[in-house]
């Protein structure tokens, strides 16, 4: 599939439904933030902290 939107976290969780039937080709931004969403996930499996919603798009080049 092909397709021309905005960059954002509906965008991300879209993509998250589909789960592994998905490969990100392009651009390596939503590369990045797709990596970046599936380590905290991860992270999320394997501690106790709380969770609390978090804005991965707030101060994005930073964190990247």
């Amino acid at each position: 599939m092909h397709f021309t939107c905005g960059i954002n976290r509906e965008l991300i969780g879209w993509l998250c439904l589909w789960m592994y039937n998905i490969k990100i080709i392009q651009p390596p931004i939503l590369q990045d933030y797709y990596k970046k969403t599936l380590r905290k996930m991860q992270s999320n499996t394997e501690n106790q902290s709380p969770l609390v919603y978090r804005n991965i798009f707030v101060n994005a080049a930073e964190e990247l």
